[in-house]
């Protein structure tokens, strides 16, 4: 009689749960409560100046995209700072097969040996197109320039979607690559407080709230006339509520700052040719 023996299982480990610190910092801090006539006017994002599309691989090529951005326009211009890349690809290449050549052959040209000029060419552009699609180039490589270069499209808040749409339409093309990132950018909002309203409107309500105490605190007795009655607590409560009011107010105010930075969503969509 054989008798098999079951083989103890390990026991799997659960991930462990976050800490409390860690989860508050992962939440965002909302931004404080601004009062009803308080006006916020938004500045525009600042952002490097754009470079010029004939730059070298060493400066970024951005095109931002806006609500009212048109569509074709930001498409066309992407397609153009890629044609200009490539074109920088193929003058590198060329550049780097002669040198090359040059120095194989020395001064004197020999028919039999001597290779073609324009299949070295060739050769160099497809072994950078090559190692661009591994990883291998990067926008700053010494070699052939322009080989990992790759324009950028950024947008924010309600252009999201239409940086999403341009994404889509270039990944549907096989002659692109597209890479798309998220992150956030810090913005500045100017908080415009009008002087005198809220204290206005305070001592409109004080007055309103001395005469209604009044009214409550006269009664009329059986003459004719009118007797004081004195008040109860809660009257007295009411009043120190109403006294409270301004002063809470009269603070909130001095506390209202004249700026205040919000963040805002970025998505950066990178096209590159492959």
């Amino acid at each position: 009689m054989v008798v098999s023996m079951a083989t103890p299982q390990p026991q799997q480990r659960l991930p462990a749960k976050p800490s409390r610190s860690t989860a508050q910092s992962e939440k965002k801090t909302k931004l404080p409560k601004l009062p009803p006539n308080a006006t916020v006017s938004k500045r525009p994002l600042h952002h490097a100046a754009i470079s010029s599309p004939y730059a070298g691989a060493s400066q970024q090529k951005v095109v931002y995209v806006g609500t009212r951005t048109p569509f074709l326009s930001a498409v066309k211009r992407v397609e153009k700072l890629l044609r200009l890349s490539d074109k920088r690809l193929v003058q590198s290449a060329t550049t780097l097969a002669r040198q090359k050549s040059q120095n194989g052959r020395k001064r004197k040209r020999q028919d039999d040996d001597a290779t073609d000029e324009i299949g070295d060419i060739a050769r160099q552009v497809e072994s950078a197109k090559a190692k661009r699609k591994v990883g291998g180039l990067t926008a700053g490589d010494d070699e052939v320039e322009g080989a990992g270069e790759e324009v950028l499209l950024k947008g924010t808040g309600k252009a999201i979607p239409k940086v999403m749409e341009m994404g889509c339409w270039f990944q549907q093309r096989q002659e692109y690559m597209v890479t798309v990132r998220t992150g956030s950018a810090a913005a500045v909002d100017d908080i415009d407080v009008p002087e005198g309203a809220p204290g206005d409107d305070n001592d409109k309500d004080l007055a309103r709230s001395r005469m209604e105490s009044n009214k409550d605190d006269m009664e009329v007795d059986e003459d004719g006339g009118t007797a004081n009655v004195p008040p109860s607590e809660s009257d007295v409560a009411e009043k120190h509520d109403r006294r409270a009011r301004p002063q809470a107010a009269a603070a909130q105010e001095e506390s209202i700052p004249e700026t205040r930075v919000r963040y805002v969503s970025v998505l950066e969509v990178a096209v590159s040719l492959r």
